[in-house]
């Protein structure tokens, strides 16, 4: 039997194959579907009422900090490093002088990494919790693979499919494998 979402099957005719409790149960089903006695939710706009907690306003709000902080450090450096290039000739001796700024600027990249992803995956949490409702995200979407997650929630709300080549979908695994190397650090042997 073929039908829509919305649309009541055609009554079961005798000689169905279909057994009868079968028939009852399956009945009962629609019949609750209609009368509004089984829960069904649809997907909801973002903009609509309630209040919600999250933490993407504080994540993306760190990473746009840090950047402007990492920028500017950076410019920093290099007005320094340029200056220390016409007092000193050995390029190594400059970089030695320079290695603890050096440093902190690293220590300062990861952490824009870090936030960023942890922004981008708030915000899909956020998004799919607003439109999908707690139950169902939870149950559904917020175990699942962080490019996973954004092309199911980009089908399921907009009706959007991203091809695995999308350029979205390639930055977001690109982020998050970057972060999974820094939050996961491996030893790995080398050969001298």
């Amino acid at each position: 039997m073929v039908f829509t979402r919305f649309q009541k099957p055609a009554a079961f005719v005798p000689g169905d194959t279909m057994r009868s409790a079968s028939r009852a149960n399956y009945n009962r089903i629609w019949r609750g579907l209609f009368e509004n006695k089984m829960s069904t939710r649809n997907i909801e706009p973002l903009s609509r009422s309630g209040a919600w907690n999250t933490e993407y306003f504080t994540y993306h709000k760190a990473a746009l900090s840090a950047l402007e902080e990492l920028v500017r450090k950076a410019v920093n450096l290099q007005v320094h490093v340029e200056e220390l290039k016409s007092q000193y000739q050995d390029p190594h001796y400059v970089f030695y002088l320079t290695m603890d700024r050096r440093e902190k600027l690293e220590v300062l990249s990861v952490t824009v990494e870090i936030f960023c992803c942890m922004s981008v995956e708030a915000f899909l949490n956020f998004y799919g919790f607003v439109r999908l409702g707690e139950e169902f995200f939870k149950q559904n979407y917020e175990r699942i693979g962080i490019t996973q997650k954004l092309g199911a929630l980009l089908a399921t709300s907009q009706q959007i499919l991203l091809p695995k080549d999308a350029e979205i979908t390639k930055l977001v695994r690109k982020m998050f494998d970057r972060r999974n190397a820094l939050v996961h650090p491996k030893t790995k042997e080398v050969d001298l």
